[in-house]
């Protein structure tokens, strides 16, 4: 049975649609930025009256002077939001500092978070104390920990504030509580499809649809697509080859692949998606194409957590008025079709497009892809040791192209249209740039380790999982910059002396 709501709710709900501020919130439609802060405090079996409540307690809170929530309380928030920060920066960086000495060495790391635990907050604290080392010389000092920033592990209750303004009915730079509440019925409502005051299964069904497009939508700003065009979207996880540069900095890996545009009259408006950070290269009938949209589920790690960021992704061989980059979790991404990822891909740019895909398709990865043919080509693998490129090691090769059967693409960092600047590699990422160091002679195979016998200007990125190494440190050789993934790094004449996060063994 299903509880009808109280006629004193009915009686107060009347006396807030009455007020001059309900009537005019009344008229608004509720925003996806708005849904998306509160979409927490709606779920099934929840009644409006709860509803409101829950999501009323940063308003609470912050609305000290209880005269409603202007641009004051705001600021005290926002300091609020830091001070907390900084404590949370100053108690990773201690737990880790276990000789009290105000600097955390790459041993202390290792000691603070022992490869053996699997606690994902040991990771989780391990990739932050990495973050926190300012100028990659492999200690973190309290000053260093206190500058860094910490990834929120949910929205802050600033931000919400900051939506609650968005409630200022009558633009006077101050949200009563009258307001609030109100706009927050309305936002109930949306949900609450027979009006009953409850969200029941159906309407809880619905709401789960919804949520992700809808919180995706919420960081979502793209150009709306044209009524004479063609919108196409295409999704891979990686591409086949490596590029020489990166969007994403020098501790991520990249990868990329070739868009051909085939000929035609309608204009194209283009969404690809990809999993790894990537550099779509554009050849063909590029005149065709109006808009070009990158989406990728990684982001430039460099830029605050807590700041719009965009997505990994960058475009040679279009103008950049045509490029846009999505921010990151704007559109997320896909590579098979049919799957929940390209129905929420689908959805996203229905709602930031304006108009559902008219062609959409996917490839796990792909050295070319052909638009709007929909078609994807994999890179063929040779083992023949005399295809290595000049400089290149031949049997650290051959491990390579496994993984990156297109071996590695030269891109002008300058030619590169992306969120974040692009810049050349350092060094190559993965088993390609192994094989560029072995092959400069600074890395030497021994068994099954690479000896680093040369100073190098950083460890290759992506040295994890299936690409996980041990690497030994020459004597006086100075360990490298750069994150070491889930690869092993020893001195030699101490392999208790683990430098990295993986697990070394006694050679």
């Amino acid at each position: 049975m299903i509880v009808r709501p109280s006629s004193s709710i009915v009686a107060l709900s009347a006396v807030l649609a009455l007020s001059p501020g309900a009537a005019a919130a009344q008229q608004q439609t509720t925003t996806p930025r708005q849904m998306e802060a509160f979409s927490r405090n709606m779920r099934l079996n929840v009644y409006v009256e709860q509803f409101v409540a829950q999501a009323m307690q940063p308003f609470r809170q912050a609305d000290v002077d209880m005269d409603g929530l202007d641009s004051g309380d705001l600021t005290i928030a926002r300091r609020q939001v830091e001070a907390r920060d900084r404590g949370a920066r100053a108690s990773i960086f201690m737990s880790a500092d276990l000789d009290a000495d105000g600097v955390v060495t790459a041993e202390e790391r290792a000691l603070a978070t022992p490869p053996f635990r699997r606690l994902p907050t040991a990771r989780a604290e391990d990739g932050v104390l990495a973050r926190f080392d300012g100028d990659g010389d492999g200690r973190v000092t309290l000053q260093e920990a206190l500058a860094a920033s910490v990834p929120p592990q949910s929205p802050s209750r600033e931000s919400v504030l900051e939506v609650f303004m968005t409630f200022d009915a009558d633009n006077d730079g101050r949200v009563t509580a009258i307001e609030a509440e109100t706009a927050l019925r309305r936002i109930f409502a949306d949900f609450d499809a027979n009006g009953d005051g409850l969200i029941d299964f159906d309407e809880g069904v619905a709401l789960s649809q919804a949520a992700k497009p809808v919180r995706q939508a919420a960081t979502c700003e793209l150009p709306r697509a044209g009524a004479d065009q063609q919108i196409v979207a295409f999704g891979l996880y990686e591409g086949d080859a490596v590029p020489s540069a990166t969007v994403v900095g020098q501790d991520t890996e990249s990868t990329t692949a070739e868009v051909v545009i085939e000929e035609g009259d309608t204009p194209l408006y283009l969404v690809l998606t990809s999993y790894d950070a990537m550099i779509w290269r554009v050849t063909g009938a590029k005149d065709r194409v109006a808009r070009l949209v990158l989406s990728s589920s990684q982001s430039d790690p460099a830029k605050k957590q807590n700041s719009p960021r965009p997505s990994a992704a960058g475009a040679v061989g279009l103008p950049a008025e045509k490029v846009t980059v999505a921010p990151h979790g704007c559109l997320g991404s896909f590579h098979e079709a049919g799957s929940a990822e390209e129905a929420s891909v689908r959805a996203a740019i229905r709602q930031a497009a304006g108009r559902t895909p008219d062609a959409i398709a996917g490839a796990y990865d792909a050295i070319t892809v052909t638009l709007p043919a929909m078609t994807a080509v994999k890179a063929k693998t040779s083992s023949d040791p005399d295809d290595a490129p000049a400089g290149f090691d031949p049997q650290t090769w051959r491990d390579a192209v496994r993984f990156a059967p297109g071996g590695v693409v030269e891109i002008d960092p300058a030619a590169v249209v992306s969120g974040a600047p692009a810049v050349s590699y350092e060094v190559l990422p993965q088993q390609i740039g192994l094989a560029k160091l072995v092959g400069e002679g600074a890395i030497e195979r021994a068994g099954g380790r690479f000896r680093i016998v040369k100073p190098i200007p950083r460890l290759p990125a992506g040295l994890s999982g299936a690409h996980a190494v041990r690497f030994s440190l020459a004597p006086g050789v100075p360990r490298p910059k750069g994150a070491s993934g889930h690869s092993c790094v020893v001195a030699e004449g101490d392999p208790k002396a683990a430098l990295g996060r993986g697990v070394c063994l006694r050679p």
